[in-house]
């Protein structure tokens, strides 16, 4: 932090490494309110932080508010080697999911696994879902977190269990389910098992149904 503002900012001073949510943020000085401003851990480095708030918040909203994920529920996160990805796989884990990470090399699914994941499988399309059932014991998620919205969207969106839910960050990128211009025969199998899609960001104004 560079200057604070003369009345209404005690516990910030100049110098201070902060997190800040700012209009115009990419440039070399910005101007934040005080109510969005945060001093930053000690061991963060400034890549670090340059990511947390946008990609934790997200996460954390999403798998906290949106859908309640509980203790024990069974959470795939799809591009869990990205920067959303990766916090909900965190995320998850600090909440006490069971989680399984996608993505797309081993290298990508080894970097998933050290920073929390408990299983990882592969993104390959091609008989993707009937390794998503082994990996299950012939179950399925109760919630996906997809970040990505692509083609495994629909997939996994099918092999959720009952009353699950798919939080996607854009859901108007992903399949027409999530949008609402499914066939008939695509809404009634989604509602015959109670799943939903739901949208991770807070604009959104999605529920997970109660299970």
């Amino acid at each position: 932090m560079d200057r604070r503002g003369r009345e209404g900012v005690e516990d910030l001073s100049p110098g201070d490494r902060v997190l800040a949510s700012v209009r115009g943020g990419f440039a070399e000085f910005a101007v934040g309110p005080a109510a969005g401003v945060v001093k930053a851990p000690d061991g963060m480095s400034f890549e670090q932080m340059a990511g947390f708030k946008i990609n934790y918040i997200t996460a954390l909203h999403g798998l906290r508010d949106r859908v309640a994920i509980q203790p024990g529920e069974r959470l795939l996160v799809l591009g869990a080697a990205g920067g959303v990805g990766l916090a909900a796989v965190q995320v998850g884990k600090r909440l006490g999911a069971h989680v399984a990470a996608a993505a797309s090399t081993q290298e990508k699914r080894n970097f998933a696994l050290a920073n929390g994941a408990d299983e990882a499988i592969d993104t390959n399309a091609e008989g993707w879902r009937d390794r998503l059932k082994a990996l299950y014991a012939g179950g399925g998620p109760d919630v996906v977190f997809d970040p990505v919205c692509g083609p495994l969207f629909e997939l996994a969106f099918r092999s959720l269990s009952w009353r699950g839910a798919t939080l996607s960050s854009d859901l108007r990128a992903a399949h027409p389910i999530a949008t609402g211009q499914s066939s008939a025969d695509e809404g009634r199998r989604a509602g015959r098992r109670g799943c939903s899609p739901v949208p991770a960001h807070r604009a959104g104004t999605g529920r997970r149904p109660a299970r």
